[in-house]
């Protein structure tokens, strides 16, 4: 057999060794017009970081220390750039709110050494060449911690006084709570308070009543604060009820040993249609306050996308049974009460903790909106959303499934219809997907029409008038995948034809 056949075993011509040797300057990592300058300026940014920890109202709690780093555009922290980075700063890299800058942690004492290495690189004819990359160090900018979310809240005066502040995910449970005094002593002193804490993994978040200065100077003055986001809560819509189902359709029994939990709005109670497929209704925020839309989805799981090829037959088989946990309560006086971010966070850990075991699939056909609004909450290229952090988490520790809605077009029925004609608003940002659905390793499913008429909006097999774009969290691709689904007639208005079937509250 030839070096010809076997091409891989082929040695290439031999050539006479580069000379590699570098002359002059301090890098050649990464090219710089002067290496001297470009070290003096990043020792010089180096010993303000350090006068700047020592400003900081967390510097006796915790011994870590958050910092920035800006690399060339060509970069990516994201990727090896990013790791033999840390590992020149002796620190560790836990965010990056776009592809060539980085959010780093390190120890106090070692960002110490890590100056003194920089002023050997400074001072060095042919020192150190590991800096090279960097374009600035410098402290975490209040707009890189205040999110997008807030920002816009901010700006159209629909602040409530509530926000959410998440800690970095590298604090130990000691840090935490010397971080969580610190921060109430802050409050206390300019009328604020913490309302109430959700631990995620080893870190925490937040709920704090806090005036819009008040919140900018906590970002500012505790460095272990990595964002300031505002307060969501769940919303979800009535489903319209249709025809009632006939009394001669038979349910037989749900034998399956697939099951499936769903966060909703609940499920309603006696029914002959879902009762036998349900295998507990849990109410952690207390009673429902409507169930329509929990019946809504619990059926479609439970039945499938041949609902109404079951009731035609008169024969209706349930194929999965169901773990419902109610989502929206009421108050005294009957007014909605949703479950709001931190308590979701809350809800949906202990649900998967206790039943991972026997359900492996979680579904979330619900999106989040701002406290007290009916603006959505939607998804940016720069910031995850706690409730999605905590999806991925969870999934990753206990190995489930999280199947969650990309959001609807209207997001409330209380919200205008969009002006643009279909499908031009799908070019709006206002389209895209709405959190918790950049959850990356969540299945994220949009909506296209199965089913269509003459005045139909969309034709069949094309998006739903009401589903979501991506993308998702950075550009990633959101929706993962998308299901059969309604449409609208003319004027956004509804048509049982062809809308989606389901079962309802009242059968």
């Amino acid at each position: 057999m030839t070096n010809e056949s076997r091409p891989h075993l082929k040695i290439p011509e031999v050539r006479e060794p580069e000379d590699r040797t570098f002359y002059g300057g301090g890098g050649g990592t990464y090219n710089r017009e002067s290496y001297r300058r470009h070290g003096e300026q990043i020792f010089s940014e180096a010993q303000s970081l350090i006068q700047r920890f020592e400003s900081n109202l967390d510097k006796t709690v915790t011994n870590k220390r958050y910092f920035r780093v800006e690399l060339p555009d060509d970069k990516n922290v994201w990727q090896s750039d990013g790791k033999k980075i840390a590992e020149n700063l002796h620190g560790t890299l836990i965010g990056s709110p776009k592809k060539n800058v980085g959010h780093f942690s390190t120890l106090a004492q070692s960002f110490t050494s890590l100056t003194s290495e920089i002023e050997q690189y400074k001072n060095s004819e042919r020192g150190k060449t590991k800096f090279s990359e960097i374009e600035s160090i410098n402290s975490i900018p209040l707009e890189e911690k205040i999110t997008e979310s807030l920002k816009y809240i901010f700006e159209s005066n629909q602040y409530k006084g509530e926000a959410i502040l998440s800690m970095f995910p590298d604090l130990n449970r000691p840090e935490i709570l010397a971080l969580k005094q610190a921060i109430s002593d802050y409050l206390d002193d300019n009328d604020g308070a913490i309302i109430a804490e959700e631990r995620m993994g080893d870190s925490s978040t937040f709920r704090v009543k806090a005036e819009k200065e008040t919140l900018e100077n906590l970002a500012n003055y505790f460095l272990a604060i990595q964002t300031v986001d505002p307060v969501e809560e769940v919303v979800v819509e009535s489903a319209i009820a249709g025809p009632r189902i006939e009394e001669d359709v038979l349910v037989e029994p749900n034998r399956s040993n697939a099951k499936a939990c769903i966060f909703d709005s609940g499920v309603v109670e006696n029914s002959r249609f879902l009762d036998s497929s349900i295998i507990s209704r849990e109410e952690p925020i207390g009673p429902a306050y409507n169930t329509a839309h929990g019946t809504f989805v619990a059926s479609r799981i439970i039945y499938g996308n041949d609902l109404r090829g079951g009731i035609s037959t008169r024969q209706l088989r349930p194929d999965v049974k169901v773990l419902s946990v109610c989502m929206i309560s009421h108050d005294e006086i009957g007014n909605p009460l949703p479950a709001n971010g931190d308590n979701f966070i809350r809800i949906i850990r202990d649900t998967v903790e206790r039943w991972h075991d026997q359900i492996r699939v979680y579904n979330l056909s619900m999106n989040m909106v701002f406290q007290g609004t009916e603006s959505a909450s939607i998804v940016t290229d720069d910031h995850v959303s706690p409730v999605a952090a905590e999806i991925d988490k969870l999934s990753k520790e206990y190995g489930v499934l999280f199947v969650l809605s990309s959001g609807n077009i209207p997001i409330t029925s209380l919200s205008p219809t969009p002006s643009e004609p279909y499908p031009e608003y799908f070019l709006n940002e206002t389209s895209r997907i709405c959190r918790p659905s950049e959850s990356m390793l969540a299945l994220t499913c949009g909506s296209f029409s199965d089913r269509a008429n003459a005045g139909s909006l969309a034709q069949q097999s094309h998006p739903s008038p009401f589903t979501r774009r991506g993308p998702g969290f950075n550009g990633y691709r959101k929706p993962d995948l998308v299901c059969p689904g309604g449409n609208y007639a003319s004027g956004w208005s509804h048509f049982d034809d062809i809308a989606v079937a389901g079962i309802g509250a009242d059968g």
